[in-house]
């Protein structure tokens, strides 16, 4: 009887004991912390547009930098760094919003971190105000999960080929010539990556690792790769979305003045390795405009307008420096060779020096006697010696030598019997060249030539590797917000070398054209001495030639039953191409419409040479009509003929107003000076939707399509 009251007393005992301390307990696990939530970001690696979290007008995401949480932003930036599993955040005092603000932004301004997930969790204080007390990141690459010692593995991959890259910067060079070579470094060396991104097997990638490791990726992939690079050279960089493009690049700054660079459409389709454009480097607002769509509030203005029409926009080919000077190739337009320039001397390129002419070299087309006229040749520097490439060779010469030269062969390198060479450059201690060949393909009812790329091989081996400079510092802890340095001059203007001239050329000899069934009398003249290069946006649209280049011999309109434009267009300036906004890049020139082939009686060597009495307004005015338009979207950009009357049909059924359905709509253009019309659609464009436009013009009608 005495045990069982004592043992009920000890119970009671217990029982007051534990509701007592219940609301400690409770106390201590609130102070610790509250509930787990989860989370997930938009992160541009992922491929996902960067916007801001708090929705403010300018993202933190996107302009590199924070200004507050510089403590909290540090700590959670080593902490991915070192790939930890947890990260402690108790004592910052971030609200949920600064946290995912501040998460957001270190990821998306940081390439490095390419392994960390838009999938995270938290732990919150719990009361009344609510603080992040811990982070928990997760660690994903390509969607799946991976390990520590594999992040590790691919971090060192990563650092060790982004060295290599590095390792090509002079230190001594400026902002400019660093920015010019990674630029050219990644256009020529990797490709758009063209895989289905809906594919859940092998979709395409957007990450800066994809690209600079595995050599390809989408835009995303460019624009995170040059902001990497630009980080560890030490120069502002920024990336820029457009929603309405689904397209992304970057902004640089240099000399206190901001630029744009589109890595992406440098690179364009169908890729060829080794080809550089320089259309989309250092431009200003006003000329992104025409090409572009994008909102300036998550941008810095680019005022200054100095590199817009700068010489390097007629070469496709990488310029390459002997440490001091650079050279250039100029490969298309009026005066085609290489050329040298002192950026230190002759900031404004008015002085260059002609080294080599390249007029004499020509790339045959698939169509016999027809020539491409942009000059497949590269370049590139070794020991003092600078190496390019013809049709069927490779020369050199001194990279200081006097005046015009045209080279001399390889010592021990027989080209004899290879393919055509439409590139070369220098890996380690080896030269390599890119044979190609051309064949004929019908693309949407038309002829076209088109180049492909062959496996490159390794002609020579020098003794000595490439020149290298000392290692720049990794990037060890987050972008921060620097002064901006005072704006210094830049150059005004710029002389293109030989933009206005002619090269000389030869007396056309007679020829004969077999006339085409149903066109016009002027179907019977001459054609061009070459086909002009690649400079198509599809084979349903074509770019206008570039100012003191000839026109495209066939600029037909893609789905007529047969194209026959035979007769050469009078060379005209035209206004500079641009390319219609798209999810992808630009195509490059590799792939060109081909003219009817012809019966020559009289032709030189095989070669048709142009006669300049010769014209074709048909073909002048179809390369000046343009379609911009993209899926998706409800926006359709027509530019034509200035004082022209166009009509714009999409298709049957296809509402192109709010009101009513119509087959075509027709505006004229005598009302608007540019020449330039926007269609609004009501339904969004999808996938093979036809857009046709037909344009009258002096009586008569010019008819092009674009396929979405």
């Amino acid at each position: 009887m005495v045990m069982k009251k004592y043992y009920s007393r000890c119970l009671a005992f217990l029982l007051m004991l534990s509701m007592l301390l219940q609301p400690a307990a409770g106390s201590a696990a609130e102070a610790a912390g509250g509930e787990q939530q989860e989370g997930m970001l938009q992160l541009i690696q992922d491929g996902q547009p960067a916007v801001a979290q708090t929705g403010s007008g300018k993202t933190m995401a996107l302009r590199g930098f924070s200004e507050e949480g510089s403590g909290a932003r540090e700590t959670i930036y080593e902490g991915l760094l070192a790939t930890e599993p947890g990260i402690d955040l108790e004592e910052y005092e971030l609200t949920v919003e600064e946290f995912r603000t501040l998460l957001s932004d270190i990821i998306n301004s940081s390439p490095e971190l390419f392994y960390v997930s838009k999938r995270f969790s938290y732990q919150v204080s719990a009361g009344g105000q609510k603080y992040v007390v811990s982070y928990t990141p997760s660690y994903q690459f390509g969607g799946d999960d991976v390990s520590k010692p594999r992040i590790e593995e691919m971090k060192t991959t990563f650092q060790n080929v982004s060295d290599h890259i590095l390792s090509g910067v002079n230190p001594e060079w400026s902002d400019m010539e660093k920015a010019l070579y990674i630029h050219d470094y990644l256009t020529s060396r990797y490709e758009y990556d063209t895989r289905d991104p809906q594919s859940g097997t092998d979709p395409c990638r957007y990450d800066a690792y994809s690209l600079i490791v595995e050599g390809r990726a989408v835009c995303e992939g460019y624009a995170l790769a040059y902001l990497y690079f630009m980080k560890r050279l030490g120069i502002p960089c920024r990336t820029v979305p457009s929603d309405a493009m689904r397209h992304m690049w970057n902004q640089i700054q240099l000399g206190g003045r901001w630029y744009h660079v589109d890595v992406t459409w440098d690179d364009p389709l169908e890729d060829m390795p080794g080809r550089a454009e320089h259309k989309y480097f250092l431009k200003s607002d006003s000329a992104w405009k025409g090409s572009y769509l994008w909102d300036e509030t998550l941008s810095e203005p680019c005022e200054d307008t100095s590199w817009d029409s700068f010489f390097w926009e007629s070469s496709s080919s990488p310029l390459v420096s002997d440490g001091e000077k650079w050279f250039y190739v100029k490969n298309k337009g009026a005066e085609p060779g290489i050329y040298r320039w002192d950026p230190e001397t002759d900031p404004k390129a008015e002085k260059m020096d002609k080294l080599v002419d390249l007029s004499t070299y020509r790339w045959k087309t698939a169509e016999q006697g027809y020539y491409f006229t942009e000059k497949y040749t590269r370049s590139a520097v070794h020991q003092g010696m600078l190496y390019f490439n013809t049709p069927d060779g490779v020369l050199r010469i001194s990279a200081g030598t006097e005046g015009l030269t045209m080279g001399e062969p390889v010592p021990g390198l027989d080209m004899e019997g290879r393919d055509t060479l439409y590139g070369l450059w220098i890996q380690g201690k080896e030269l390599q060249v890119l044979p190609g060949a051309v064949s004929v393909k019908v693309i949407d009812g038309e002829r076209v030539s088109v180049i492909t790329a062959l496996e490159p091989e390794t002609v020579h081996r020098f003794e000595a590797p490439e020149t290298t400079y000392p290692p720049l510092p990794a990037v060890t802890e987050p972008p921060r917000k620097t002064a901006l340095p005072e704006p210094t001059d830049l150059p005004e203007t710029t002389v293109t070398p030989g933009a206005t001239e002619s090269p000389e050329t030869t007396k056309a000899p007679e020829t004969t054209v077999t006339p085409g069934a149903t066109e016009s009398p002027e179907t019977t003249k001459a054609p061009e001495t070459t086909v002009s290069p690649g400079t198509t946006a599809s084979p349903e649209e074509t770019l206008p030639p570039e100012e003191g280049e000839l026109p495209l011999v066939s600029s037909a309109p893609s789905g007529t039953a047969s194209p026959v434009p035979s007769a050469p267009p009078v060379p005209a300036v035209t206004p500079a191409a641009t390319v219609s906004p798209s999810d992808t890049v630009p195509p490059s020139g590799n792939v060109i419409l081909n003219p009817p082939a012809p019966r020559q009686t009289g032709a030189e060597n095989g070669t048709v040479i142009q006669n300049p009495e010769a014209g074709n307004k048909k073909t002048d005015v179809l390369s000046q009509i343009r379609i911009s338009a993209a899926r998706g979207k409800k926006t359709i950009v027509v530019t034509v003929p200035k004082a022209s009357k166009v009509t714009v049909g999409l298709n049957k059924k296809i509402l192109l107003n709010k009101k009513k359905r119509y087959k075509k709509l027709t505006y004229s253009t005598k009302k608007t000076k540019s020449g330039k019309l926007t269609v609004r659609t009501s339904s969004r464009l999808k996938k093979k939707m036809k857009i046709t436009v037909t344009v009258t013009a002096a009586g008569k009608k010019y008819k092009k399509i674009k396929r979405i």
